[in-house]
């Protein structure tokens, strides 16, 4: 059975720095409309909502538009990638009943 516990506190924060740095970053490179998009999930993430967590999980994970998409950002996406995903899954505590 899967209990929702919330994600790690610690966890967050760590992508959250990370959000920043990489935003800081598209917006020296010319990208200020993905740098807003990492913005608002950054804000999202500093209220609590999961779904930050969910959104950043989906952006660092491809499709058309996505941060994976951006050759600027190879070096860090998987670094990024799994650190979204790890906060993701430490909202989840799964225990057998």
């Amino acid at each position: 059975m899967s209990s929702y516990y919330g994600p790690d506190p610690e966890i967050v924060d760590r992508l959250g720095r990370s959000v920043i740095l990489l935003r800081d970053r598209l917006i020296r490179a010319g990208e200020p409309h993905v740098a807003e998009r990492l913005g608002d999930i950054e804000s999202r993430l500093r209220r609590g909502e999961m779904s930050a967590i969910r959104s950043l999980v989906s952006e660092t994970n491809g499709g058309m538009g996505s941060l994976d998409d951006l050759a600027i950002l190879r070096a860090d996406i998987d670094a990024l990638r799994a650190l979204a995903q790890l906060a993701y899954n430490s909202a989840w505590n799964t225990q057998s009943s």
